[in-house]
C-alpha cells in the first residue's frame, strides 16, 4: 500500500478523459440525419412492399442500404463517406476553374510616382481572400491586428499568452493553474458576441528576440548608460533557448446588431 501511494505521488498527474462530441442517433455513426433517413426509408420500404409487392420493396431497401453505407464509413479525420465525396467533388470543380492557384505581385504595390506603398494590400489565398487586416491600438497604446471578414461581419484577434514552466512547482499549484485555464475556456462560452475560439500550443526555440524586447521595454529613459549596455549585451549573448512558445488563442467576435 505504501509503495503504491509513493508511486502514485511520484508520477506526474495528467489530465485527460477527452471525448469527441458525436451526434446522437439510433445506429452508431449514423447520427441524427442518418437515423431520420433510416426511419423514413424503412417506412417507405414497408409502404412499397404493401402496395407494389415484394420485389419493388426489396429494390427500395437496397437503395436505402446503398445510401446509408457511406454515412457509416468514417475517415481518419472523422468525416463520413458523403462528406469525403462532396469534398472531392468541390475540389475538382474548384481546380477546373483555377481557384486553387494563388496569384500575387512579386513586388509591393506602388503609387503613381513609382514609390512603394508602406501599407500596400494583397489579397490572401483561400477563405481569407475577402478579409481585411486592420491595425488598432489598445488602451495601453499597443498596436493590435484584427482580421475583418465583411461577409460574415466577424473580427478575429490573436491573444498571445506566455505560460510559466512547471519546474520546481508543486502539484497543487499546477492543478490550480490547470483549473484556472479550464475555467477561462469555460467562461468563453458566456462571452457576448464571441463566435468561436481556438487554442494553439506551439513549442519552438526562442532566438532571443523576445528577451531583447522585454529588456528594452523595461529600460527606463534616465537609466545609466553602463547599465543599459550591460542589459543589452546580456540579452544578445543569451542566444537561442528552448522554451514553450505562448499558445496563441485566436477568438472571433461578431459585432452587436446595428454596429459597424
Amino acid at each position: 500500500m505504501t509503495a503504491a501511494v509513493e508511486r502514485s505521488t511520484a508520477e506526474p498527474r495528467t489530465f485527460g478523459n477527452w471525448q469527441k462530441p458525436r451526434s446522437p442517433g439510433l445506429v452508431p455513426r449514423l447520427g441524427i440525419i442518418g437515423s431520420v433517413v433510416l426511419l423514413v426509408g424503412m417506412l417507405l420500404v414497408l409502404l412499397t412492399a404493401q402496395t407494389r409487392g415484394f420485389l419493388p420493396g426489396l429494390a427500395v431497401f437496397l437503395v436505402l442500404v446503398l445510401a446509408l453505407l457511406p454515412a457509416v464509413y468514417r475517415s481518419p479525420t472523422g468525416r463520413n463517406g458523403w462528406q469525403v465525396a462532396a469534398g472531392q467533388v468541390c475540389w475538382a470543380i474548384g481546380k477546373a476553374r483555377g481557384q486553387h492557384v494563388y496569384l500575387s505581385a512579386k513586388v509591393p504595390p506602388r503609387n503613381g510616382e513609382g514609390e512603394p506603398v508602406a501599407f500596400g494590400q494583397h489579397r490572401l489565398p483561400g477563405l481569407l481572400a475577402s478579409s481585411r487586416l486592420l491595425e488598432v491600438q489598445t488602451p495601453a497604446g499597443q498596436p493590435v491586428g484584427l482580421v475583418h471578414v465583411p461577409a460574415a461581419r466577424h473580427y478575429t484577434v490573436l491573444l498571445e499568452i506566455s505560460p510559466e514552466g512547471d519546474a520546481l512547482v508543486d502539484e497543487a499549484t499546477v492543478d490550480a493553474w490547470v483549473a484556472g485555464w479550464a475555467s477561462w475556456l469555460g467562461d468563453l462560452g458566456h462571452e457576448p458576441g464571441l463566435v468561436a475560439a481556438v487554442v494553439t500550443v506551439e513549442t519552438a526555440p526562442d532566438p532571443g528576440h523576445r528577451l531583447a524586447a522585454e529588456v528594452n521595454r523595461q529600460l527606463a529613459d534616465g537609466c545609466p548608460p553602463f547599465a543599459a549596455r550591460v542589459r543589452s549585451r546580456r540579452s544578445r549573448s543569451s542566444g537561442p533557448t528552448g522554451m514553450t512558445a505562448p499558445p496563441p488563442s485566436p477568438g472571433r467576435w461578431s459585432p452587436p446588431p446595428g454596429a459597424r
